[in-house]
């Protein structure tokens, strides 16, 4: 092949590869799902008092942060009791049956046919899993635990929704999980359906794509 023949194709050929490479978008967007809302940080939502336990001890009222995590669709919510510091994350799916456990316990309540008896896996509304942090110095562990939503009476007249996580040993590093409950009242149940709706979630992060995509 001539020189001069040469310098051209290796000239067209460069083109080409760097017109595909102009033309290529460096901004990959990816499909909304249950999993995946946008591509954005995390942002706080609002912090809620809950009455709380630790293992057989008496409830006590705990200040709960709610954050939300577009990139995973996930609710996280951390607070401490007592000495330990609790960090759990509600998945979408985890989200959707305490929704529907809530309801069944709101309309129950409204109808007054809430038993006061001891709440037992066999009465629950639900039992399931979820991943979770605790420490006492920090959020040091991890793991994911089963846990389970049912009614408990902390007053004559008062029926809380409870869930209750239940002490988990992580082989790792020779630890236990705290168990631990977190009582929701008809009222808080209502604050939390409005901070956690999932549409006004998307909106948010709506927002701050359009602001980011400004042109």
């Amino acid at each position: 092949m001539k020189k001069s023949t040469l310098f051209i194709f290796i000239t067209i050929f460069t083109s080409l590869l760097f017109s595909a490479c102009a033309s290529k978008s460096k901004i990959v967007k990816k499909e909304r799902s249950e999993t995946f809302i946008a591509d954005l940080d995390s942002f706080y939502m609002d912090e809620i008092n809950l009455y709380s336990s630790l293992a057989m001890n008496n409830a006590k009222i705990c200040n709960y942060e709610f954050d939300f995590y577009p990139r995973t669709n996930n609710i996280s919510i951390q607070g401490k009791i007592s000495l330990d510091a609790v960090y759990v994350v509600f998945s979408y799916a985890e989200r959707v049956k305490l929704y529907n456990a809530a309801q069944d316990y709101l309309e129950a309540y409204q109808n007054g046919t809430i038993k006061n008896e001891k709440p037992t896996k066999k009465n629950a509304f639900f039992t399931s899993e979820a991943p979770i942090m605790w420490g006492v110095l920090g959020l040091s562990h991890s793991l994911k635990v089963k846990y389970s939503a049912n009614v408990e009476y902390l007053e004559p007249d008062k029926p809380y929704f409870r869930l209750k996580f239940d002490p988990t040993e992580d082989y790792s590093d020779n630890s236990t999980s705290p168990s631990f409950s977190i009582y929701i009242s008809p009222s808080q149940w209502t604050r939390i359906f409005e901070l956690c709706d999932q549409q006004s979630l998307e909106a948010k992060c709506d927002e701050v794509l359009a602001q980011a995509e400004a042109w």
